[in-house]
């Protein structure tokens, strides 16, 4: 459609119409969706919030069950873990699956889509292991009962 009105609006609106695809500001592309914000990035925030709010009702009655209540008790006992350490089982999955050939196509190939269980099924083993041996620094100690005498 753009081709339509020629590259004049590059001239007049430098920058404007060649945006990303994705929403994270990364140093790879020569303008960025997040620095500063654009329109765009606006409303995929008032869209997640949409959709969050349209799915309350939904997650909180199965929140009312006992076994999705524990996991997110036990999923928040160590959601500070989860945050520092996600990355770092990320990078050791592209240490792991970088020299064996994989993940060298573009975004959305068929082979792209096609390894993404791996890619998202080795972080979180690796994540899992993360938190098993950092977890536990972030629970409190129990305090001592005094004894009795």
């Amino acid at each position: 459609m753009w081709r339509l009105f020629g590259s004049v609006r590059f001239e007049w609106f430098p920058g404007i119409g060649a945006y990303p695809k994705s929403l994270l500001g990364t140093d790879v592309e020569p303008v960025s969706n997040a620095y500063p914000p654009t329109v765009c990035f606006l409303l995929g925030a008032i869209w997640s919030i949409g959709a969050v709010m349209l799915l309350r009702p939904s997650f909180a009655r199965w929140l009312r069950r006992r076994g999705p209540w524990k996991v997110t008790i036990l999923l928040n006992s160590v959601i500070m873990t989860l945050f520092l350490w996600h990355m770092t089982a990320y990078l050791f999955t592209v240490l792991t699956l970088w020299p064996l050939g994989l993940g060298r196509q573009h975004d959305s190939t068929a082979g792209w889509w096609l390894e993404r269980p791996l890619w998202i099924g080795l972080s979180a083993v690796y994540l899992v292991g993360l938190v098993v041996v950092f977890g536990r620094f972030e629970r409190p100690k129990a305090p001592e009962r005094p004894s009795v005498a």
